[in-house]
């Protein structure tokens, strides 16, 4: 009887010492909760574009045929008013009709064509032999003048030196015209629309967040092949800002284009989002 007793007792103090190391007899806490209230806000969809800040207006001054350069009376990056005086030179050959009308038909296909109007560029090669040839003095002392406020952007002759009157002597932009232009790719390209409002970047400058929109989406692409043998397609674009004074042209730019816009969003944590087994996203609402 005795022997029963102690298996009896033995059993009872394993089963006691099990169910204490089991999780049964631990005390069970529930899993805390944090709560939070949504945000309502707007909502942007963006894209970057890498680009450069250039003048979409350019003032370009040829000489009178053959010229000597006698004096120059500005320099680069000058700022200079409409009217001003910017160079004195000297006819050394007369230029014939034909050499001046063909010089600025040249300027103006290779405006053309950089802009990207198709329309434009097929009229001026339709026209460029059938301009009406130019009456020029021979052999004279003149002057070059600015035609509007502007700087000086680039001067491609010295003083004693004889300029072509096929090439430009000085360049001189408008501050006012400067514009971005960027390239968009293949992957981007169809997200874009003209007059899309955009952000521009330019950390020559330390400027961000300035103000603009898509003014050109130019109709067709250009193909690359870079370096590394991979072929691209790009589009060029260019974004009119509402501030250009402060960039100056050639500087690189970055630009953020709103590509869609959602009013009065609900913005949840990304913590609060749940998932089950299936893959399906759930949120917890506190009723």
């Amino acid at each position: 009887m005795k022997k029963i007793m102690v298996v009896i007792a033995a059993t009872g103090l394993l089963l006691g010492f099990v169910y204490t190391c089991s999780p049964y007899s631990k005390t069970q806490i529930g899993e805390t909760l944090r709560f939070q209230y949504p945000e309502v806000n707007s909502i942007q969809d963006t894209v970057t574009l890498q680009g450069s800040v250039f003048a979409a207006e350019l003032q370009r001054l040829y000489p009178r045929g053959s010229s000597r350069v006698l004096e120059i009376y500005v320099s680069e990056g000058q700022q200079v008013t409409a009217g001003q005086c910017l160079m004195k030179l000297e006819q050394t050959e007369p230029a014939t009709g034909e050499q001046v009308s063909s010089a600025l038909a040249m300027a103006e296909l290779k405006d053309a064509i950089l802009s990207g109007d198709l329309t434009a560029t097929e009229q001026l090669l339709n026209t460029v032999n059938t301009n009406i040839p130019l009456q020029i003095n021979n052999c004279e002392v003149y002057y070059l003048y600015s035609n509007n406020e502007a700087i000086v952007m680039n001067l491609s002759v010295n003083t004693g030196e004889i300029a072509s009157s096929l090439l430009p002597c000085m360049e001189l932009y408008s501050p006012e015209s400067l514009q971005i232009e960027a390239i968009a790719g293949e992957d981007v390209i169809g997200l874009l629309e003209q007059n899309m409002d955009c952000y521009v970047s330019v950390p020559a400058f330390g400027v961000n967040d300035l103000p603009g929109s898509l003014s050109l989406i130019s109709p067709y692409a250009k193909q690359t092949t870079r370096l590394t043998g991979q072929t691209t397609y790009d589009t060029a674009v260019e974004i009119k800002l509402q501030e250009p004074a402060s960039l100056k042209p050639g500087y690189r730019a970055a630009a953020k284009v709103v590509v869609s816009l959602r009013e009065n969003a609900l913005l949840l944590p990304y913590e609060a989002v749940g998932q089950d087994d299936t893959g399906q996203e759930y949120v917890l609402k506190l009723q």
